[in-house]
C-alpha cells in the first residue's frame, strides 16, 4: 500500500469507520446464529425478507424484555 493509503488509515474517522463496520459484521453474525438466519426455511425473496424480519423481532424483543427487567 502506498503512504497515502497508511496516513488515512491512522485518522480517527477511517478507525471509527472500521469499528462500526466490526460491529455491524459481528450482528449479523450473532442474528445468523442465534436466530437461524443463515437459512430460510419460506421460499423465495419475499419468503426470505420475511424470515430474515421475523428474526429481527425476535432478537429486539428479547432485548426490550431484557431492558425492562
Amino acid at each position: 500500500m502506498n503512504k497515502r493509503g497508511t496516513e488515512l488509515e491512522q485518522e480517527p474517522w477511517y478507525k471509527d469507520l472500521q469499528r462500526f463496520r466490526a460491529a455491524g459484521e459481528a450482528k449479523i453474525g450473532l442474528l445468523k446464529q442465534k436466530y437461524g438466519l443463515n437459512r430460510s426455511r419460506f421460499r423465495g425473496h419475499s419468503g426470505t425478507a420475511v424470515w430474515v424480519g421475523f428474526g429481527i423481532l425476535t432478537h429486539n424483543l428479547r432485548r426490550a424484555a431484557q431492558v425492562s427487567k
